[in-house]
């Protein structure tokens, strides 16, 4: 199931500090998920742990970092959404719209929304240091 972003809004300024939810191990799930999808390619992630859908169990939201491919350096960043079902993080879409970049902090997280700020690439920017920011509404299944 595919995901698209709410919004996107540029940043000029750097955001106040925010709770950040932030796991500090990826868990199992996810890490077989990208092994799964990517083989070799997968890198890692970094995971988000909050309930967005308002059953009181900790869903995920992974940035899943993989490889362009063989002989390049470059990375590809996709969001995956997970849902937390019987004590499993269970996979439940792909957020879609999502231009490259580096995740930084949640903004926001509610039950039916979660806002991030994202490190993206402006014009003129170097490939190894994206200097924007932007926030992404992500609006989750259930």
């Amino acid at each position: 199931m595919l995901f698209r972003v709410l919004s996107a809004a540029f940043l000029a300024l750097p955001l106040h500090a925010a709770a950040q939810r932030q796991a500090a191990v990826v868990p199992a799930e996810i890490q077989a998920f990208g092994g799964a999808q990517y083989g070799d390619l997968y890198t890692g992630a970094t995971v988000y742990e909050g309930d967005f859908t308002g059953d009181g169990a900790p869903d995920a939201l992974a940035f899943i970092f993989r490889l362009m491919g063989a002989g390049g350096n470059g990375v590809i960043t996709e969001a995956q959404l997970f849902t937390r079902v019987e004590g499993r993080l269970v996979h439940s879409g792909t957020v879609e719209g999502m231009e490259a970049g580096f995740p930084q902090r949640i903004h926001s997280w509610q039950i039916g929304r979660i806002e991030i700020e994202m490190l993206v690439y402006l014009q003129g920017d170097a490939k190894c240091c994206p200097m924007g920011r932007q926030i992404y509404s992500i609006i989750p299944p259930g």
